[in-house]
């Protein structure tokens, strides 16, 4: 046992170490991958490597190609939206000036068509609505980019809404496809590495019991977690190793492994529904 402490110890403290490094990492991973400045030395994106709505609205991608557009249903009854190129960075104001649009609500071909103006940052696309329009509400929104030909139809984008936006919100910085597959790497690492070392202590603890256990009642079963399980070998394991080795803190080692898992698993898997990576 003098031997294969020290191991554990140290193996449990890199995982503690690579968790609060993933926390106090992970906005400033978010932040640094926005890929927005030219001067930036990060990762640069990709372009349709975000396909996220940035405000909490309705997230498009245009048949050009070249564009993305956002709509948002504000609870002041303003109908915004947003435009975006390839890299789904804000257009610029002279691009969002060039671009025109209008309007219809509800499902009716024949429905009056509203146009939509520059909002008052210059950036966007809106229209006031009705503050006690019923939800859900379907938006059927008709397009044209600044680069679009004169003679080509407008693009026509349908947006479900079943609720309101609060307030219009910060936009999300988006997180490069490089960044993504970093820390789905680290993910998988640590939870491989504490599911390995729960395996590792827990057959250590099976050998040192079954070294002052008879022959016809070693415990076997536990090293297959379903048949330990089935067969109450587990816990069975656990009172036999602390009746014989009352003082030994492999037990701790075995609890703080499995800790450290199910938190590692449980944050983990926000983060990739944060990301879209579920």
């Amino acid at each position: 046992m003098g031997g294969m402490f020290p191991y554990i110890r140290s193996f449990i403290l890199v995982c503690v170490s690579v968790v609060a490094l993933s926390f106090a990492g992970a906005n400033p991973l978010g932040a640094q991958m926005s890929g927005t400045s030219e001067d930036s030395p990060v990762i640069r994106l990709k372009p349709h490597s975000v396909h996220t709505p940035q405000h909490g609205g309705v997230f498009f991608m245009a048949l050009d190609n070249e564009h993305h557009l956002e709509g948002v249903l504000l609870k002041s009854g303003v109908f915004k939206v947003y435009l975006y190129d390839a890299f789904t960075k804000p257009l610029s104001a002279v691009e969002v000036q060039g671009a025109s649009a209008n309007m219809q609500v509800g499902d009716s071909e024949n429905a009056p068509k509203i146009p939509l103006v520059v909002g008052k940052d210059g950036r966007t696309l809106e229209t006031a609505m009705s503050k006690d329009l019923k939800l859900p509400v379907t938006i059927t929104l008709s397009l044209r980019f600044r680069e679009s030909s004169p003679n080509a139809r407008p693009e026509v984008f349908t947006f479900p809404f079943s609720h309101y936006i609060e307030a219009d919100t910060q936009a999300q910085q988006p997180v490069s496809m490089d960044t993504r597959f970093l820390i789905l790497f680290i993910y998988f690492c640590v939870f491989l590495g504490g599911t390995t070392g729960i395996m590792i202590v827990r057959d250590r603890m099976v050998v040192q019991a079954n070294r002052l256990l008879p022959e016809d009642g070693k415990i076997w079963g536990a090293i297959r977690v379903r048949s330990a399980f089935k067969r109450g070998e587990i816990f069975q394991l656990w009172r036999v190793h602390r009746q014989f080795f009352p003082h030994s803190s492999i037990r701790f080692s075995y609890m703080a492994l499995w800790v450290l898992t199910l938190s590692w698993l449980f944050f983990g898997l926000n983060l990739l529904r944060r990301m879209n990576l579920q």
